[in-house]
């Protein structure tokens, strides 16, 4: 199965979406609640159709990637929010010896997050069209059904996050994949934090690898740090730190 970068991707997405629905697709900014906003990969000019791009593997052990499809989860969140006739997750497929789809184990997993939101799978092809297929049909909006107040967690039973700051969702991450390594995008941190990134973590890798940074300080305290960095291709690699 061949694959491509998540630009490469959103290119692809970009243009095959563009003949299918005769619609000019950009990033664009829209709002998501009283004041917030949320740049999504690409928007019909009339705002009438608005698609997220992902890009996934299973896990080297060959594990669903429960840590980086939180993102998807999240761009599920955002697509809920924004008003638009048809809404659209994209993802980049990836099948693992058994041959099992990560974008059919996605789906199956998370369907009940996805009420209006279409899915589709993508396969870029290096010989002959890109493979591009429905997977999910926007469904129904769920809708909440009466909790019996005797199944309901008292406010004593309910344990917050432990994390606090910009980076809480990052290390609430960290800390509970069931993997030693997770690698991201700068986008999918952006997204994760539902903010950007400093300029300083684009251009210098001290920002990353320097342990006195409060930031860093923060994933350095739940045994986690930067293993690998990319800076041309916007990508970090966390690893948890070993114990001797």
């Amino acid at each position: 199965m061949d694959r491509v970068g998540w630009r490469k991707l959103e290119k692809r997405v970009k243009s095959y979406f563009s003949e299918k629905l005769d619609r000019d697709l950009s990033e664009t900014e829209c709002q998501v609640g009283p004041e917030q906003y949320h740049k999504f990969d690409l928007v019909s000019g009339s705002r009438d159709v608005v698609i997220e791009c992902k890009s996934y593997t299973w896990t080297e052990g060959e594990n669903f990637p429960q840590a980086k499809i939180s993102t998807a989860n999240e761009a599920l969140f955002f697509l809920s929010r924004v008003k638009a006739d048809r809404k659209i997750l994209v993802m980049q497929d990836d099948l693992n010896p058994a041959g099992q789809s990560l974008v059919d184990v996605y789906v199956e997993r998370y369907d009940g997050l996805m009420d209006s939101t279409e899915v589709w799978r993508y396969i870029p092809q290096s010989d002959g069209e890109d493979i591009v297929e429905q997977v999910r049909d926007s469904g129904q909006v769920y809708t909440p059904k009466e909790i019996d107040s005797e199944s309901t967690q008292s406010s004593e039973q309910v344990k917050s996050s432990p994390f606090s700051g910009k980076y809480a969702p990052l290390c609430e991450i960290l800390s509970n994949t069931d993997t030693d390594t997770v690698e991201f995008t700068f986008k999918e941190i952006n997204q994760l934090l539902g903010d950007s990134l400093p300029k300083s973590a684009y251009q210098y890798r001290a920002w990353w690898l320097g342990s006195s940074h409060s930031h860093s300080k923060d994933w350095d305290s739940i045994g986690w740090t930067v293993s690998s960095l990319d800076l041309s291709n916007e990508e970090v690699v966390f690893a948890e730190k070993i114990v001797e």
